[in-house]
């Protein structure tokens, strides 16, 4: 049963891409077990349906209304209104509506509406908003992609939203993950590593109050941009991870204004560890390819460990609580970025 329904899915969307695009009569009601079981028997490619219901899964010319398969649903046609399957919606031609699926979403032609699949999404021009819980995938996108890992679009407008990456041509509007965002246009990329080709990318060194020593990586679009780096602590002789986001909140000719907010962990890999959360705002001088910055920061600590850190003297505000230690300081950060 699995390969014949396979089977069918893949004959019907390869006849049909093929095919010249005929007007279907409109049934008021389909029913069917599996294809050809049905009430329209062989003949059902030919119809559209005003109601059908697939008990397995059923392949049609179209909907004008509602669809329902316990496995799936496959048309030769345009879909317009509601299409659900426990598994596989597939369609050659457009769909304007509601498509839910369990597993999978494919509509050959444009989409409007909603899709919402268990897994994977995938049609030509988009309008409207792409669910799945692993990856959308369109040619142009007119709103909103969101997945659990990936989201693939041409052109974006609007944005992308995945549990993992992002990758685009040109974006107009946002594009978030955790990880990494890829595009040849994006101003609004916020991942720790963007690799945006009209965007800014760079190697900076810096140096903070502590006499913490970073080489950062910090990459992303005309506004926003990750940060990734890793260093050491000169008077502690304690490594040092660093992890945030920024933005370039003024870009002059010659200067620019960047905030930032980063988490950096440090450690001895014994016992002594502590995490840092720090907001910076960073004046920054542009020479050509090499940036000079620096600027204030407010620093919280915490560390499971009752005793101080001792990084500075200056807390202004500190708490032991039982073997936790926290608190909260002013400082600095100064250094020289170089971008390419």
């Amino acid at each position: 049963m699995k390969k014949l329904l396979l089977f069918n899915v893949l004959l019907l969307i390869v006849i049909a891409t093929y095919a010249q695009e005929e007007e279907n009569k409109v049934n008021p009601i389909q029913l069917s077990l599996a294809y050809p079981i049905g009430t329209a028997g062989v003949n059902s490619i030919d119809y559209s349906n005003r109601l059908s219901l697939n008990m397995i899964y059923g392949v049609n010319g179209g909907v004008e209304g509602l669809e329902m398969g316990g496995v799936a649903n496959v048309n030769k046609g345009n879909v317009n209104g509601v299409q659900l399957s426990g598994a596989i919606n597939a369609n050659s031609g457009n769909a304007h509506g509601l498509l839910a699926s369990g597993f999978t979403n494919v509509t050959l032609l444009d989409a409007k509406g909603v899709q919402l699949a268990g897994a994977a999404n995938y049609s030509g021009n988009t309008e409207g908003l792409m669910l799945s819980g692993s990856i959308n995938w369109s040619k142009s996108l007119d709103g909103f992609q969101i997945s659990g890992a990936m989201n693939v679009a041409e052109d974006v407008d609007g944005g992308q939203l995945s549990g993992l990456l992002n990758i685009a041509k040109t974006v107009k509007g946002v594009q978030i993950a955790p990880l990494l965002n890829i595009a040849d246009t994006s101003d609004y990329s916020i991942a720790l590593i963007n690799l945006v080709k009209s965007g800014e990318k760079g190697l900076s060194v810096t140096v903070d109050e502590t006499n913490a020593l970073m080489l950062s990586f910090r990459s992303g679009g005309r506004v926003t941009y990750g940060i990734v780096g890793a260093g050491y602590l000169i008077n502690d002789g304690q490594f040092a991870l660093e992890a945030g986001l920024g933005a370039v909140v003024y870009r002059g000719r010659i200067l620019k204004l960047r905030t930032e907010a980063v988490s950096t962990s440090y450690t001895d890999w014994d016992e002594d560890h502590y995490f840092k959360s720090t907001l910076r705002v960073l004046p920054t001088v542009q020479l050509g390819n090499v940036e000079l910055f620096g600027g204030p920061s407010i620093n919280f600590i915490y560390s499971e460990d009752a005793a101080d850190p001792q990084l500075v003297d200056n807390y202004l505000w500190k708490n032991k609580d039982g073997k936790n230690f926290n608190g909260l300081y002013a400082g600095f950060l100064g250094g020289i970025n170089y971008r390419f």
